[in-house]
């Protein structure tokens, strides 16, 4: 019954939000949480990459277990989460802090999927995430031009891991860069 309740109130917000107008929302309906700033990897066009190396800024203090978990807690219920960083894996409390917020909150994860092997899939599948975002940047060629070489078909091993099929990359799952864009 208390689900059943959650989920129109949650239907609820997001109609309310929309009626507002020129798509104003008085209130978040989702958050993105950058849990670091370190990445393992250096894409090409990455703006984590471009301020430590173009703009040599200092790296910022990374929030503790706790100090993540105080701030979940602030996030209204009905509000969404999604971590990212840089690479959110990088993070030794990473699942911790994924069950944590999945139990009061929607979440979603945006990785390079790069660092995870077959049982870290299987334990993200028991928090029942309502999304795993990662980016292919074309073909094996060009992703690997951009994203370094190999992490292609790393990415599309760890996703079969966790679709629990064989993923096939095919023409129809690649979108096309725009045509003269250089890397």
């Amino acid at each position: 019954m208390i689900k059943q309740l959650t989920e129109i109130a949650d239907r609820t917000y997001e109609n309310f939000a929309t009626m507002f107008p020129w798509g104003f929302s008085p209130f978040p309906k989702n958050v993105v949480f950058e849990l670091l700033y370190h990445c393992n990897l250096s894409c090409k066009m990455c703006y984590l990459r471009l301020e430590e190396v173009q703009r040599h800024l200092k790296p910022k203090k990374i929030l503790d277990t706790l100090e993540v978990k105080k701030i979940i807690d602030k996030i209204p219920k009905f509000v969404s989460i999604s971590f990212t960083g840089g690479e959110p894996f990088l993070r030794k409390d990473i699942f911790e802090i994924l069950s944590y917020a999945a139990a009061k909150h929607r979440v979603g994860v945006i990785s390079n999927l790069i660092l995870l092997n077959k049982a870290e899939a299987e334990k993200l599948l028991t928090l029942n995430l309502n999304s795993l975002m990662f980016s292919l940047d074309g073909d094996e060629k060009h992703n690997d031009k951009i994203r370094e070489k190999g992490n292609f078909q790393k990415t599309f091993q760890f996703a079969s891991f966790i679709i629990l099929e064989p993923l096939v990359p095919n023409e129809q799952s690649l979108v096309p860069a725009p045509s003269g864009l250089q890397f």
